[in-house]
């Protein structure tokens, strides 16, 4: 139901000794007249347009509203202005408004708020045409991708539910997991690609079944030359214990009746093809994102070999033409983090390039250098509490 917009207008005082005709003493009490209207009544702001480079005039405090397209693939929606994001030498930019729902809890009003995570462009979510409870990645028993390790003591992620890929590089005990939660289940597919030594591998923590033809741990995977060796196990968490399964082991001609399939066995050549190539490349707050388009071997910059780890050395980052120090380079699944020792700003020119061959995808093939320097976009570092909101197109915050 509409509401009447009440107006109260004012009549201010004619200025002293002034001889009016009839025109112009009307001119002059209608340049008087002021109007006014309640607080809070009428939203300020401008219907299309180009994006405004400063706060529109507003009711008060509060800056005007834009109707407007920040993004040219994008249909005209809400925008609110936002002086904590820098944008070129203006302190401030105009914001896709929140998407918030709330309820009332016991005397408490909570809300929940929709943010975007688009690094890569623009994209649509189409709703299902049904009713139901969104699923959140902490609610799936497991999820796409994979995390990569290389360690010979690892305390492994059970949280994003992906599988994990270990490249042994010695023998190996992996650590009880601290975030496990009931009825998840993790695979753990663990390679030997040395060609020359048998490693172990040791879950303490994690039951295994019993009987003469069940392996235990440790197990060991052994070397094959010129092959890959993958062993494939899977642990299951329930009533706060670890169960095991043996899924695929062990190489022997004359395997015992009952026991499981044994490993897998790839030539070395077979996916030498594989090379990591660089993908995409974006900025945080503290850290630079590539992502490449085949899984990589796990490793870190710090620690101590064994296993071979990643040299800070082969990274080049430089920050408004100064080189800048890297703290930390690690890489799991098909992700490369370079870390920075000083945070970026969204005003920041930031370049990177790498001299290396040290980044490998799992099939043990070293992914290409890039000597020329390439350029980083940094997304919206600003702190989250000062991002735009979630009809949202640019509001994605990393780290």
């Amino acid at each position: 139901m509409s509401t009447p917009l009440q107006i109260t207008l004012i009549a201010g005082t004619l200025p002293p000794s002034c001889v009016y005709n009839p025109q112009t003493f009307l001119n002059a009490i209608a340049a008087q007249i002021r109007g006014t209207i309640p607080a809070g009544n009428v939203i300020w702001g401008q219907l299309g347009g180009s994006e405004p480079t400063a706060p529109l005039q507003g009711n008060g405090a509060t800056s005007g509203l834009w109707f407007g397209n920040p993004d040219p693939t994008n249909d005209s929606i809400w925008n609110q202005w936002n002086a904590d994001i820098p944008e070129n030498s203006n302190t401030g930019k105009y914001m896709p408004i929140p998407l918030v729902c709330g309820q009332y809890v016991s005397g408490n009003i909570v809300v929940t708020e929709f943010l975007c995570g688009a690094t890569d462009g623009s994209f649509k979510i189409i709703t299902p045409d049904k009713s139901g409870t969104m699923a959140l990645l902490d609610d799936l028993v497991q999820a796409l991708g994979n995390q990569s390790y290389s360690d010979t003591t690892t305390s492994v992620s059970w949280k994003n539910r992906q599988p994990i890929y270990i490249t042994l590089y010695g023998n190996t005990v992996i650590a009880a997991p601290t975030d496990a939660t009931d009825g998840q289940i993790m695979d753990f597919y663990v390679e030997n690609n040395s060609g020359t030594t048998d490693w172990t591998i040791d879950f303490p923590t994690v039951f295994w079944p019993q009987g003469t033809a069940q392996p235990q741990p440790p197990f060991t995977v052994p070397h094959v030359a010129g092959n890959r060796v993958i062993s494939h196990f899977r642990i299951f968490f329930a009533g706060n214990l670890l169960l095991g399964q043996v899924i695929a082991h062990g190489i022997t001609t004359t395997p015992a009746a009952g026991s499981p399939p044994q490993a897998y066995q790839i030539a070395t050549t077979v996916q030498a093809g594989n090379k990591p190539n660089r993908r995409n490349i974006v900025g945080s707050k503290t850290f630079i994102w590539v992502q490449t388009d085949f899984d990589l071997i796990g490793n870190d910059s710090q620690g101590t070999p064994p296993p071979p780890r990643l040299l800070v050395s082969n990274w080049h980052l430089v920050k408004n033409g100064i080189g800048a120090t890297i703290s930390r380079v690690l890489t799991t699944g098909n992700n490369i983090y370079v870390y920075s020792a000083d945070n970026f700003i969204d005003t920041d020119v930031v370049t990177l390039k790498y001299t290396g061959n040290d980044i490998k995808s799992i099939a043990n093939v070293a992914m290409d250098a890039w000597p020329a320097p390439v350029t980083v976009p940094l997304v919206n570092v600003a702190a989250p509490s000062a991002q735009g909101g979630g009809g949202g197109l640019f509001n994605h915050y990393l780290d």
